[in-house]
């Protein structure tokens, strides 16, 4: 008998058309929080210890033919590592895979095109964009270097203060409605 594996998306991968893209047998399970953990951007999505803080995540089944194509995606090991994280859903622990990038990256913002495919993530599990919007002002106003060069993601170029503020706006504007 084969053990579930359970895998929590935070950044593209909460996307529900990436992921049946990549993971067609990938069942989503429901909309969880990481406690104590902050979404931060290194050019791509990432999450650190945070105590006080949590990360909304997409919690999808997994079968091993998806975790490898993750590995190949989130280019584990090089870039990405794996870590094991207790989640509680619906009054039970869970023990769920999620991976972290490797600690030779600094902060630096995303592009534009991959800020929307997690807003779709966002939008795809009813996720508020709270923490996105937190996530996008720290990494774009507190500023930070040598973040990752994603092959997919930085040639559509990092965005810069003006085009995150109307992202911000745009992203709480659409919450209001």
């Amino acid at each position: 008998m084969t053990k579930d594996i359970y895998y929590a998306a935070y950044g593209s991968n909460l996307n529900h058309h990436q992921m049946r893209q990549r993971c067609p047998a990938a069942q989503p399970i429901a909309a969880a929080v990481l406690p104590d953990w902050q979404l931060v951007f290194r050019g791509v999505a990432d999450i650190t210890p945070a105590i006080d803080n949590a990360v909304p995540v997409g919690l999808y089944k997994i079968t091993a033919a998806c975790e490898a194509a993750l590995d190949h995606y989130e280019n584990f090991p090089t870039l990405y590592g794996k870590k094991i994280i207790d989640l509680h859903l619906d009054g039970r622990a869970l023990s769920v895979m999620t991976y972290i990038m490797n600690p030779r990256y600094g902060y630096g913002p995303p592009s534009a095109a991959y800020v929307e495919v997690i807003r779709q993530g966002y939008h795809d599990w009813q996720i508020p964009y709270s923490t996105l919007v937190a996530s996008l002002q720290q990494v774009v106003f507190d500023g930070g270097d040598k973040a990752y060069q994603s092959a997919t993601w930085s040639r559509h170029g990092a965005i810069d203060q003006p085009t995150t503020e109307a992202i911000i706006e745009r992203l709480q504007t659409s919450a209001k409605r």
